[in-house]
C-alpha cells in the first residue's frame, strides 16, 4: 500500500473513532442527565385516591386541587414542584428525617415562586410531617401553609424556609 492509501486509511479510521466516540458520549450523557420529561405531571383537580412516591418524582403541575373526599398520600422522598396546592380532601405527607417530602415551585430557586399549600373545609385529618417547603408565598398576605374553615390538621417537624410571605 502507498503512503499516501495509508493516510486515507488513518483519516477514515480516525473519522469513524470520532463519529462512535461521539455517539457513545451522548448516549451516557441521557443516561446520567436528569431528564424534565422524567417528571409526574398531576391534574389540576385529583378526584381519586392516590400515592405519590419519590420514584415518580417530580409531581409537578400549575394549581393542584386535592377535591373532598379524595386521599392523596406523599411517601418518604416524594417531591412537589406546583403552581399551588389546594386541600379540599385529605394530604396525607408523611415524610421522614433521613426522606423528607419537599414542596417547592417548578424552579426551586427564589421566594414567591408558588401559592403554598392552602388546607380547606374537609382537610382536617390532613398531615404534613418532616416535610420541607420552600419558596412559597406569591402574593400579599399568602402564607407558606394557611388553614381556613376552622380545621385542625398536623403539622409537625417540618422545615419552611425562603418564603416570602413566612419562612
Amino acid at each position: 500500500m502507498t503512503e499516501a492509501g495509508l493516510v486515507g486509511l488513518r483519516e477514515a479510521v480516525s473519522t469513524r473513532t470520532l463519529i462512535l466516540a461521539a455517539i457513545l458520549v451522548g448516549a451516557l450523557a441521557g443516561l446520567l442527565a436528569p431528564s424534565a420529561a422524567s417528571a409526574t405531571v398531576l391534574p389540576g383537580k385529583i378526584t381519586e385516591n392516590m400515592t405519590l412516591t419519590a420514584a415518580g418524582s417530580p409531581y409537578t403541575g400549575s394549581s393542584v386541587t386535592i377535591e373532598s373526599g379524595v386521599t392523596v398520600n406523599a411517601e418518604p422522598g416524594a417531591e412537589l414542584k406546583v403552581g399551588e396546592l389546594v386541600v379540599k380532601g385529605t394530604l396525607k405527607a408523611e415524610g421522614s428525617a433521613e426522606k423528607p417530602i419537599l414542596f417547592t415551585s417548578t424552579s426551586d430557586s427564589a421566594a414567591g415562586q408558588w401559592g403554598g399549600v392552602k388546607l380547606e373545609a374537609g382537610s382536617g385529618g390532613s398531615v404534613i410531617d418532616h416535610a420541607e417547603l420552600r419558596y412559597a408565598g406569591s402574593g400579599s398576605n399568602n402564607p407558606t401553609i394557611k388553614i381556613s374553615g376552622g380545621i385542625s390538621p398536623t403539622i409537625t417537624h417540618n422545615t419552611i424556609r425562603n418564603g416570602s410571605y413566612t419562612g
